[in-house]
């Protein structure tokens, strides 16, 4: 429950996605620091956060959509 409550401060109604590095084979950790090889550790964003540094990086990295889906922006891997 605390945790839905602060995500809600922090994001309102918008849904969170997540930065998957490929060359690291792991999450990016909150405001962009670091690395997690797992969900719980993943930094959440926004969808034009999350895009915004998959569109800065695209050959290595994939926005995660909330219900799991990755979106890959870059044009080689498609």
């Amino acid at each position: 429950r605390r945790a839905q409550i602060i995500k809600t401060i922090i994001f309102g109604d918008e849904p969170c996605y997540m930065i998957w590095a490929r060359d690291h084979r792991a999450y990016y950790c909150s405001q962009y620091s670091g690395y997690s090889a797992d969900t719980s550790g993943a930094g959440r964003y926004t969808r034009a956060e999350a895009e915004a540094e998959c569109r800065r990086v695209p050959h290595e990295l994939e926005m995660v959509c909330p219900d799991g889906t990755r979106v890959s922006f870059d044009r080689s891997v498609a």
